[in-house]
């Protein structure tokens, strides 16, 4: 049985509110950031622009047949973090 949730959507928030809220800023150190469209995106590296969002990598192990709650741990980010201190 499933329920229908009411979801109320604050349009006025802001991707600078997101950061603030959460303090990625603070834990993310350049690894995670919150995206224009307010999705919460990783990178394996800090310097490099490309990102991806943890909502693609959800779906992506969704397509292959993983169930929630899942475990995701980013292989090159560990990498990175162990080769540069």
């Amino acid at each position: 049985m499933s329920k229908d949730v009411a979801v109320d959507i604050n349009p006025t928030w802001t991707r600078q509110e997101a950061l603030d809220l959460y303090l990625i800023r603070q834990w993310g150190t350049g690894y995670f950031d919150v995206s224009n469209s307010g999705e919460i995106t990783v990178r394996s590296n800090p310097e490099d622009c490309s990102s991806i969002t943890i909502t693609r990598v959800i779906e992506r192990a969704q397509s292959l047949g993983f169930r929630l709650p899942l475990l995701i741990r980013f292989q090159d980010l560990l990498r990175h973090r162990v080769e540069n201190g």
